[in-house]
């Protein structure tokens, strides 16, 4: 648990540098689509997956319901319990992206991280199976800056709340508890982290489809229960969330030439 401490001022550091500092603006893609294109998205990144994944996939009995009291797509995950849920009966181009990202969750369950605790954060990686298979399908369709605008869009959004939580913590400790504050700490980790990891893998393996085939397998697969493991060996650490400022400050930089 102490190296969960030790996250709550990077994650509140980081919410408040990218509220200071990014202020680029992304925009869902409502066009119509037909169910049938929607279920034929996901083939864009079969050829990353291999058969026993693929396999893995259809063996897990999908069911799709109507929610009309969301606004986004909506998941469950549990044994035979698999759903989405979709906040419009019509289809949109917008879920597509986060079909896929359903899809790498499914495989993110396939072999769970093993954790001592409820607050062990070996688990801060659970994300990055389905951000890295979002991102591949928005490579294989030539659209990665939409996987950058749609993610740092979450970011921004969860932001404000953690922050708040953060400092009522710190001024009303009876209300707020230590237990609130570490549980809203590892909530907002493994989004925070997995998609800086995803940065450094995209900037290490982008080019390179094999390796990337085989390191995102290694990561399904997770022989060792340990995400955070495989990260560290590949030499990557997201301490400071370094890459995804890196991304802000490039985007930022940017504004300021034009």
């Amino acid at each position: 648990m102490s190296r969960l401490y030790g996250r709550v001022e990077d994650i509140y550091n980081f919410y408040k540098y990218l509220l200071d500092n990014y202020n680029e603006k992304y925009k869902k893609d409502k066009t119509i689509i037909s169910y049938e294109e929607l279920e034929d998205s996901p083939r864009k990144i079969f050829d990353y997956l291999g058969k026993d994944n693929i396999n893995y996939i259809n063996e897990c009995n999908v069911k799709c319901y109507y929610d009309k009291l969301s606004k986004n797509i909506k998941y469950n995950i549990e044994d035979d319990n698999n759903i989405l849920f979709f906040p419009s009966k019509k289809m949109q181009e917008e879920y597509k992206s986060e079909l896929v990202f359903y899809i790498g969750a499914l495989l993110n369950e396939k072999s769970l991280d093993y954790m001592e605790n409820n607050y062990d954060i070996c688990c801060q990686y659970s994300d990055l199976v389905p951000l890295l298979t979002q991102y591949l399908f928005f490579k294989e369709n030539h659209q990665e800056e939409r996987f950058v605008l749609k993610n740092f869009n979450d970011l921004k959004l969860n932001a404000p709340i953690y922050c708040k939580i953060r400092k009522r913590a710190i001024s009303y400790p009876k209300i707020y508890t230590e237990d609130v504050l570490l549980r809203n700490t590892l909530l907002n980790l493994v989004p925070i982290s997995s998609l800086d990891a995803t940065f450094q893998i995209i900037d290490k393996y982008g080019n390179d489809k094999n390796k990337m085939r085989c390191l995102l397998g290694k990561l399904i697969e997770n022989e060792n229960h340990n995400r955070e493991k495989i990260i560290n060996e590949e030499g990557f650490n997201t301490y400071g969330f370094k890459r995804l400022r890196k991304e802000i400050d490039k985007r930022r930089i940017g504004d300021n030439n034009e």
